[in-house]
């Protein structure tokens, strides 16, 4: 059936002019309706996240998508650290803004007051002697700082960032300096010491003692899954996800809009949807929106381990990350193993023919997204994302400004396709 349909596909293709049509008017509204500060980064202060479910809720009802269960949500709950309160740092009397100039680990603890700064040579925490001879000083009541530019070798800096992410020094903060911009995450628990990261453009000369101000709060928070259906004429069920979670924000001020990662996933979603809503499909379509990515992909392997439909009858799934881009093309995670051979030959085929993507690459088996607890379940998974453009990854500049959706069309034209066209 498979190499059939791969024969005819360029007979049943429609010419370009007939293609479906995607609303990019569309995504780019939900884009910056998702990135705007109403959802506050769509994390864990100001119930950001709980509000973007509610948006994607009525959203969902809006375009036709059928609730799955009675309303709509898969509910669950997890641990994460968050900063309530404005933070403050300063470096001999300097101010200096969180989420530009440094980021604050997001494990970190509480920490209120003045003290020196120290420098170490980052080579000396890479050594085992000269380590050693480090630990017998002391550094209890010191802040260290140290740059990471002599060390080229990426195994030792990992060994570095272990040493400071378990206080090996027992310092009451690190500050680890590094060449390229500052990135936040996300925690699910708290250490009892503090980590900066700064860029070598923003640190500055020689210092003597840091300022430092910050409130942590570990709590426990319920979300959701935001989950829709759209019954089709056949047997066959793929599944569309992506994760509507970002990192949230610190204090008042401060959040990270995540317009890019992953608000594009999630309008790619919905506007495939929403032409199926409208348009004959021989599948059924299943639009899963998961929370807790940034936290360890904890919406997605709920979902797996408490499927809606079970997951033997899944046919293929599909999760979108970060695809508002694509000016160098995208990739297939999942689609270079040999489990995904036959997917991959109609992806092939598909592009080869329409030249929908530019430059479509493919990768190994990952657990880089939310595709990864559905495939361990035994579902046909993988996730596409985009390359080319700006990218502001886990940054605060991860604007709508940056999302171009240069690839938009393609993807949207190649995802369409393949659903309608694989069989398993």
């Amino acid at each position: 059936m498979l190499k059939q349909c791969i024969v005819i596909l360029c007979f049943l293709i429609p010419a370009r002019g007939l293609l479906p049509a995607q609303d990019t008017a569309y995504v780019n509204t939900l884009v910056n309706e998702l990135a705007s500060e109403t959802y506050f980064g769509r994390g864990y202060l100001k119930d950001g996240c709980n509000k973007a479910a509610e948006f994607l809720k009525k959203e969902m009802k809006n375009i036709g998508l059928q609730p799955y269960s009675s309303n709509y949500f898969q509910e669950f709950s997890f641990w994460v650290n968050t900063f309530p309160e404005n933070m403050t740092l300063s470096i001999d009397g300097q101010v200096f803004i969180p989420s530009y100039d440094y980021i604050i680990h997001a494990e970190s603890d509480d920490m209120h007051g003045t003290w020196p700064l120290i420098e170490i040579d980052s080579v000396n925490l890479s050594d085992s002697m000269a380590f050693a001879a480090l630990k017998s000083e002391n550094f209890q009541d010191k802040v260290v700082y140290m740059h990471d530019k002599y060390i080229r070798n990426k195994h030792l800096k990992s060994q570095i960032k272990e040493k400071i992410k378990h206080n090996h020094l027992n310092a009451k903060a690190y500050i680890y300096i590094k060449d390229h911009y500052t990135n936040w995450n996300v925690s699910t628990r708290q250490k009892e010491h503090t980590v900066i990261q700064f860029t070598h453009t923003s640190f500055p000369d020689d210092p003597d003692s840091v300022s430092i101000h910050v409130n942590s709060k570990i709590q426990n928070v319920e979300v959701k899954n935001v989950i829709g259906y759209l019954p089709g004429n056949a047997e066959r069920t793929f599944v569309l996800t992506a994760h509507y979670d970002h990192l949230g924000g610190i204090g008042d001020t401060v959040f990270f809009s995540g317009a890019n990662d992953n608000a594009s996933g999630v309008a790619a979603c919905l506007d495939i949807a929403s032409y199926y809503t409208s348009h004959p499909h021989n599948f059924n379509l299943l639009i899963m929106l998961f929370a807790g990515e940034e936290a360890g992909l904890l919406g997605s392997m709920y979902a797996a381990a408490n499927p809606v439909v079970p997951n033997k009858d899944i046919d293929f799934l599909i999760n979108l990350d970060m695809v508002g881009t694509g000016e160098k093309g995208f990739t297939i995670v999942n689609a270079a193993d040999t489990a995904y051979h036959e997917a991959r030959e109609v992806f092939d085929s598909i592009n080869k023919e329409n030249n929908f993507i530019s430059d479509l690459t493919y990768r190994g088996i990952a657990a880089n997204s939310d595709h990864y607890p559905f495939h361990v379940m035994g579902v046909k998974s993988v996730f596409f994302y985009a390359r080319g453009g700006e990218s502001w990854y886990h940054h605060v500049k991860d604007t709508p400004e940056a999302v171009s959706l240069a690839g938009y069309s393609g993807l949207f034209n190649l995802l369409t396709k393949f659903m309608e066209f694989y069989d398993r």
